[in-house]
């Protein structure tokens, strides 16, 4: 190793060794100031939007101006180091401007890290400050810093602080990344360096102000910093991409459409999905993609100008660390080019220099150890003096004082340098970039080898269809499970340097000199089948799919996608692309039921008959189809093998009080719920989570030992509305639930804990599977003080024909049965709405409200004030909005590529539409009810008539009858002693 005094040795031997290409760039040193420029010359331009909220430059400028003055009043200046804990909104970019405009440095605090990885981030920086958002205050254990909020403005003070003149040498902000040794390092970039990188965007690469700029890298990632700050120092629009939709790629192409963006950054993995994802062609107002991150592949750019044409967007790879202010090289890609791609030349006042290990220069066509010189290497690592003065050596030649970094990366000079273009070759020592994220595997090995099952680890990269993918090799001192070893490292890594691939061994093989030999660690194995090759379009489809999910070549019709490394998460990804595809509602249980290619291909034939015929043809059906099972008339016989599978709920804890009052959702699925849910979610006083799934359950252990495998998405309710409660990432929200699940809490203690989670704001649950047994209705008045019923109700016909549309059956009712999907519905549908109504009876009136689906989309406004007034809360008119802020309302799923639990056409919509009261009509004609549904459904204010009848609006507004009234109504009506009158009562 070389020590601190250690210089590169000779003058360059080439005319491009070394070259630096001088630039005298006019105009403000920082970087605050360039944007305060720019502010001044378009004040009311939008600068930064999301969604469906923006701000204008003036607007940016004075929030940054007062939250820049609070930080001052609070000791913020020159070179101090202030943590952002922010989830990509609008208050992250005013975080981030304030800081710098206080001067002190922005030190990125990734919502999505570990605690403990977050709390080492905040120690090791000594940040005095931490500005976060309300939802996220509770995520960073005690680190002794003051904490401002960046989304209570109020509390912000001293506006009359005056702000510190801030030096060009002062740093920016300071980004931890993965160390060798096992600790994150942060580097420290100052003003002038960045500066220099941006303005070489705006003039040379032609940055200007009416681009629409994508902004979805992670602000922990340094590409985050000229997406932004270039793009709000040239007058563009910066457009916020929603917290992990950088991972979505159909999600990127529709903001992409809607937004216009004219510019997105992608590391080269994320782009490979991308260029797969449909409709692609929409993105038309796309003219420059720049890639950057990883190595870009031959192939890569091949597929890119394919897809796109060659009169499409124009294509930049471009290269730099952490170390050296973003990037330092640039090289410009293009159609028909053959052979490897370069990273090309050096940005103006830049040097690049090719050393070997002894740090003498390479000969003009040799190949050596990348080092950085100029105006952009960074000052240094942070609280690290031995790895800075390791890392960052002497300049003999540039200006006194000036220093190089050395990269670790390998590299050529083209053609023996006589055109200054760069070829990049990997690296030459343990350091990996796995999508774009450069890990250190020292870091994830010393992890590992802290669980005391662990007696040696070593962890590898390897290649799997142009896609890094990290390998973990263990020799146990006891047999643990990979789940147990890949939980250990999420506690302490982010989700990117946790292997995805785990092999273990008795002993590791080793050199001659007693080392571990890395290169002779066998592949992971993958079960091996006969390959059968895919026969049909859709079959091709799958395969081509799996193969680019799962990083895979040539699946065959026996592979199974659990076998080839598939997980939920990935199934997710698999399930949204073909529902993308085909326009139809699927579900990821799919692949747990068909998880062949063979299985799924008929599976989906078999499912979306009509569907696969119009999109792959109907030579890709199964031939021995027999079409859909013929369902019965429902009669009070089949509602009674309905309620024979349900099973007796165990007895329940009498020990415990009970919890305040909760709303209860009472429906069965497909009614509406999930719109009404989000509606709920609009009023500032009310928590409205999916569905939630815990009334059915004593325990939260026998809760996750129910909803394992293929249903363990019931889990998902709950998981969203912690990390909504608590501000929270998903890897802790896991955490917290495991914990009370291992601790063995009960379903009631759970609740309560959910509840003061949520402070003042009353809990909904509306979880549809409730109504089905009559004792999990009565176990809500036990577990509660006085909760209140919102009885919704839709149309029988209604409620089946969205049952049958979405094939809910495949996740809804999880017992075996021989029903037929249409008879279930109607069953489920009966059972339900009688349950809920012999419930209710014995509820005082004050403590319930009915309301009609067809009601609700007719007049949104009106019978949600109904509602509010009956709750006795104020109205809010985002309730009535329920396609505003949906990330708060929690309409996302857990993962970027996932979807929340219920309705999964909801995002597909953008307002409230009346018609989807009658859109049952266009087809059902005939009437087949049974008697059981239309007695319930007259009970409950529908006429008895035909489909194809015109049916009068439902009554709006309260009832002319007391629930109890009508209940006598109701039976009144019915034959005393009848099956249907003795199973009401």
């Amino acid at each position: 190793m070389q020590t601190s005094d250690a210089t590169p040795r000779y003058a360059p031997q080439h005319p491009s060794e070394g070259r630096l290409a001088p630039r005298a760039y006019e105009g403000p040193l920082c970087l605050h100031e360039l944007i305060e420029e720019q502010a001044e010359r378009t004040p009311d331009r939008i600068a930064v939007s999301f969604e469906d909220t923006s701000l204008t430059y003036r607007e940016l400028l004075d929030q940054a101006d007062r939250l820049a003055r609070h930080l001052a009043g609070m000791g913020v200046g020159p070179d101090v180091r202030v943590g952002v804990c922010a989830e990509r909104s609008l208050e992250m970019v005013v975080g981030l401007l304030g800081v710098l405009r206080a001067g002190g440095a922005y030190v990125p605090l990734d919502p999505s890290y570990p605690a403990e990885r977050l709390a080492f981030m905040v120690g090791d920086a000594a940040a005095p400050v931490v500005l976060t958002q309300r939802r996220l205050a509770g995520l960073l254990p005690s680190h002794g810093a003051q904490t401002v909020l960046l989304d209570d403005p109020q509390a912000w003070g001293n506006p009359t602080v005056p702000l510190p003149t801030v030096p060009p040498d002062a740093l920016a902000y300071v980004i931890y990344t993965s160390g060798s040794t096992g600790r994150p390092k942060g580097a420290m970039n100052a003003h002038r360096a960045v500066r220099n990188r941006l303005l070489w965007m705006r003039d040379d690469f032609g940055l200007g102000p009416d681009e629409m700029v994508l902004q979805k890298t992670p602000f922990s990632f340094d590409l985050s910093v000229w997406e932004i700050f270039a793009t709000l120092m040239t007058g563009a629009r910066l457009v916020m991409a929603r917290p992990g939709g950088h991972q979505d790629s159909a999600y990127l192409v529709e903001v992409m459409e809607r937004e216009g963006i004219t510019i997105a950054h992608f590391v080269p993995s994320m782009l490979r999905a991308f260029l797969s994802a449909p409709g692609l062609e929409r993105c038309t107002a796309l003219r420059r993609v720049l890639c950057t991150g990883e190595a870009v592949s031959e192939d890569l750019e091949r597929r890119f100008f394919e897809r796109f044409g060659t009169d499409g967007p124009e294509l930049y790879n471009l290269y730099g660390p952490t170390e050296a202010a973003v990037e330092v090289t640039w090289w410009q890609c293009g159609p028909g080019r053959s052979g490897p791609v370069p990273i090309g030349r050096p940005l103006p006042n830049t040097s690049i220099h090719l050393v070997d290990a002894e740090l003498y220069l390479v000969p003009p066509d040799g190949e050596g150890e990348l080092l950085i010189g100029g105006i952009q290497p960074a000052r240094g690592y942070h609280g690290r003096p031995d790895l800075t003065a390791e890392k960052f050596i002497p300049d003999p030649f540039g200006e006194p004082g000036s220093r190089l970094y050395r990269t670790g990366d390998l590299a050529r000079y083209r053609a023996g340098g006589a055109d200054g273009i760069i070829d990049f070759l990997g690296r030459i020592d343990f350091q990996v970039k796995v999508r774009g994220h450069r890990i250190e595997l020292g870091e994830i090995e010393t992890d590992l080898a802290s669980h005391p099952a662990v007696h040696e680890a070593v962890v590898v990269a390897r290649e799997r269809n142009g896609e890094m993918r990290l390998v973990a090799y263990v020799v146990a001192r006891k047999v643990v499970e990979r789940e147990e070893l890949r939980a250990h490292l999420a506690l302490r890594l982010p989700e990117y340097m946790v292997p995805a691939d785990w092999v273990f061994l008795e002993a590791f093989p080793l050199t001659t000199s007693g080392k571990i030999d890395r290169r002779a660690l066998p592949e992971p194995e993958r079960v091996r089948v006969e390959h059968v090759p895919p026969r049909t379009a859709l079959e091709r489809f799958l395969a081509a799919l799996w193969e680019e999910t799962l990083a895979v070549d040539r699946v065959g019709l026996r592979d199974s996608f659990f076998d080839l490394g598939g997980t939920s998460l990935t199934g997710a990804v698999v399930i949204n692309r073909l529902q993308g595809t085909m326009g139809e509602i699927l579900h990821v249980v799919a692949l747990f039921d068909a998880p062949t290619l063979a299985e799924l291909a008929a599976y989906l034939g078999r499912e979306h008959r009509a569907a696969v015929a119009r999109v792959w043809g109907e030579e890709s059906l199964p031939e021995d189809f027999s079409g859909a099972e013929a369902a019965e008339r429902v009669d009070e016989a089949r509602l009674d093998e309905l309620r024979a599978l349900i099973q007796p709920l165990a007895p329940f804890p009498a020990d415990e009080p009970k919890n305040p009052p909760v709303l209860f959702v009472l429906a069965p699925p497909r009614s509406g719920t999930t719109l009404l849910r989000v509606m709920l979610g609009g009023n500032p006083g009310l928590f409205s989570p999916p569905e939630l799934e815990l009334l059915t359950f004593n325990t939260m252990d026998e809760r996750r030992a129910a909803f394992s495998g293929r249903d363990s998405f019931w889990l998902e309710g709950v998981l969203r509305a912690v990390m909504e409660a608590r501000g929270c990432p998903l890897d802790e929200a896991r955490e917290l639930v495991e914990a009370c699940e291992g601790e063995g809490w009960t379903t009631r203690r759970f609740y309560r804990q959910l509840q003061e989670w949520v402070g003042g704001r009353t809990l909904v649950d509306k979880s549809t599977n409730y109504p089905l047994d009559p004792e999990v209705l009565r176990r809500a008045e036990e577990t509660f003080e006085s909760p209140f019923y919102l009885h919704l109700v839709r149309h029988p016909y209604g409620m089946i024909h969205s049952f049958e549309e979405a094939k809910i059956d495949q996740v809804f009712f999880r017992r075996p049965h021989t029903f037929a999907r249409r008879e279930l519905a109607e069953l489920i549908w009966t059972v339900s709405q009688r349950n809920i109504l012999a419930f209710l009876e014995t509820v005082p009136a004050g403590r319930q409200h009915r309301l009609l689906f067809e009601d609700l989309v007719r007049d949104p406004e009106g019978e949600l004030r109904r509602l509010c007034a009956a709750l006795g809360i104020e109205y809010h008119p985002d309730m009535a909005d329920p396609y505003k802020e949906q990330r708060a309302r929690m309409t996302d799923g857990l993962y970027a590529e996932g979807r929340m639990l219920g309705d999964m056409k909801f995002h597909e919509h953008q307002g409230v539409d009346a018609g989807t009261a009658e859109r049952w009509r266009q087809d059902y004609a005939e009437d087949f009810l049974g008697e059981p549904a239309w007695t319930t459904a007259v009970a409950l204010g529908y006429p008895r008539q035909a489909p194809d009848a015109i049916v009068p609006a439902p009554r709006s507004g309260p009832l002319p009858l007391s629930p109890a009234q009508e209940r006598l109504w109701f039976l009144d009506r019915l034959a005393p002693g009848s099956p249907l009158y003795n199973s009401c009562r």
